[in-house]
């Protein structure tokens, strides 16, 4: 995966041919943070003032958080 944070454009490589698979419009990032149990990508898209959330396996966006206040970095807690 590689973001273009001026863009907003994510882009999706096979690890194997190192060619690009898929290219999706996530937002204009700032910083990533993966849940490896539901295989889920979360972006801050400081400039959109928004959270993306990607599905990896559908390499996909499935929502946009609406968090205003311009994000700018993530973190994942785990709730027991």
């Amino acid at each position: 995966m590689y973001c273009e944070c001026k863009t907003g454009e994510l882009l999706f490589y096979d690890s194997k041919t190192r060619k690009e698979v898929k290219k999706i419009n996530a937002g204009q990032g700032a910083a990533m943070s993966m849940d490896k149990e539901k295989n889920r990508l979360f972006m801050s898209c400081t400039p959109n003032n928004s959270v993306s959330v990607i599905d990896l396996n559908k390499m996909e966006v499935i929502q946009k958080l609406d968090i205003g206040g311009r994000p700018d970095g993530l973190t994942i807690a785990e709730v027991r």
